[in-house]
């Protein structure tokens, strides 16, 4: 869900931007080919997207608390625009 959420924002950043995949890989310090790759939802690290949206000009915050009051703790990934 992670990976999935960071990418769709990657997108929407890339897209907003109209930048070419060429244009997109020179911003990112990346190749072409691994541009098409992102935008076919190929897998990318968690560590690399997160460096991509830093390069597009976005903060990331990660927050670990504990579950409340279950055994088992819960993930979400919000997404501030």
């Amino acid at each position: 869900m992670l990976k999935a959420r960071l990418t769709v924002e990657i997108y929407k950043l890339l897209r907003k931007r109209g930048v070419t995949q060429s244009e997109a890989a020179k911003l990112l310090g990346t190749t072409q080919a691994q541009v098409s790759a992102l935008m076919r939802c190929r897998p990318v690290s968690v560590g690399r997207l997160m460096e991509f949206l830093n390069v597009l000009g976005q903060d990331i915050e990660v927050t670990v608390k504990p579950a409340a009051r279950r055994k088992a703790g819960d993930m979400s990934v919000v997404v501030r625009a």
